[in-house]
């Protein structure tokens, strides 16, 4: 966070613009070589290599509930969330980092906190006369999921290299 607000990176997902704490990202990626994962979910995607670790590869499009998965064509890769295991999430663009000032972000009341299922969204941001809702990245996927894709990269980790697909 700046003293003077925060930055925000500007994720499309669906089709939709989404702001994202800078801070939660560790690194941006191109979409390159995925491996197959052992057992597919709806939003896994593959296993992408890091360090010589396999970190999941989810659609957050898909996570979102606002996209069948289908359309991937010209996506990023965001790597990584502190709050959580190593993630990666498929997007469509990303744009930012972008300063937005305190004045310009706005907490959700409690009540449509609550009404998520997740509480995903933690506010609003005002960007070039637009709305464009906070994303949590660390609240996408609850934990249990996010274990569960995270022993699936564990036992791939013993798989072959010539399982790659290109993404």
């Amino acid at each position: 966070m700046d003293s003077e607000g925060v930055r925000f990176l500007l994720v499309r997902v669906g089709g939709r613009w989404f702001a994202v704490e800078a801070g939660q990202v560790e690194t941006l990626r191109r979409r390159e070589t995925l491996y197959p994962p052992p057992a597919a979910g709806p939003y896994l995607v593959g296993l992408l290599p890091v360090e010589g670790h396999p970190v999941p590869v989810v659609d957050l499009a898909v996570c979102l509930g606002i996209s069948d998965g289908r359309d991937r064509r010209d996506r990023l890769i965001l790597v990584g969330c502190p709050d959580t295991a190593p993630l990666a999430f498929l997007v469509q663009a990303v744009s930012g980092p972008v300063l937005v000032p305190w004045t310009g972000i706005h907490a959700l009341p409690p009540l449509l906190v609550e009404a998520q299922v997740r509480p995903v969204v933690w506010a609003m941001i005002e960007w070039q006369e637009s709305w464009i809702p906070a994303l949590d990245l660390g609240l996408v996927l609850p934990e249990e999921e996010v274990n569960a894709l995270q022993a699936c990269a564990r036992a791939y980790q013993g798989g072959s290299d010539d399982a790659a697909i290109a993404a």
